[in-house]
């Protein structure tokens, strides 16, 4: 009897152990973050308030942010000094960050705990491009480059005569026209928004 029980344990030593495949939580971001051309009905939703912190305008930008989950909340971001430069761009595809340009003003926000990672440093910025593999956005201010990063400003620099207008990102890399003046023509430029360095093509 013992020489059977200890040829069956044996037997089950032998078999191939089966490992299950593990589940990883997923990384993608799934907010979902959109302009309302009204101000939201009191109640419907939690609301919180992001306001400048100098100089305040009073003006508002509203934005409804939603998760699949069922959760969402509305954002009150106050406006910079230019009302066309409005937009709002996910950092990243892995975390639920944004950054909310309201009329000028960059806020870097996290969806998921409301959080403002930092004062808006400007209120005249005119366009911004994330650097999603890097969690970085380039950032055109007046005649100024910027790149911004998760704890602030990482770099700034002046390049143009009259205007900076970013284009397009391509990686780590963001393309750009450096604009001049009468007597100091256009120019194309790329920077790379991990080493700040400034290319002109």
């Amino acid at each position: 009897h013992l020489t059977r029980v200890a040829a069956d344990f044996a037997s089950l030593a032998a078999e191939p152990t089966v490992r299950l495949p593990q589940t990883r939580p997923s990384m993608r971001n799934h907010w979902q973050a959109r302009f309302l051309t009204s101000v939201p009905l009191s109640g419907s939703a939690p609301e919180h308030y992001f306001r400048l912190p100098s100089w305040p305008t009073c003006r508002w930008r509203w934005l409804e942010f939603d998760h699949p989950d069922g959760y969402g909340w509305y954002g009150a971001f106050e406006e910079g000094e230019i009302e066309g430069w409005t937009e709002v761009v996910p950092v990243s595809e892995t975390d639920d960050e944004f950054v909310v340009l309201s009329a000028g003003a960059p806020y870097w926000i996290s969806a998921g705990t409301h959080r403002l990672h930092y004062p808006v440093l400007s209120q005249r910025v005119s366009k911004v491009l994330a650097v999603p593999e890097h969690a970085l956005v380039v950032a055109g201010e007046d005649t100024e480059v910027l790149v911004l990063s998760q704890s602030g400003l990482a770099f700034r620099e002046s390049i143009a005569h009259d205007f900076v207008r970013l284009t397009e990102a391509r990686g780590a890399e963001v393309f750009g026209i450096a604009e001049g003046c009468e007597i100091s023509p256009d120019r194309s430029f790329v920077i790379n928004a991990i080493s700040h360095a400034v290319r002109w093509l």
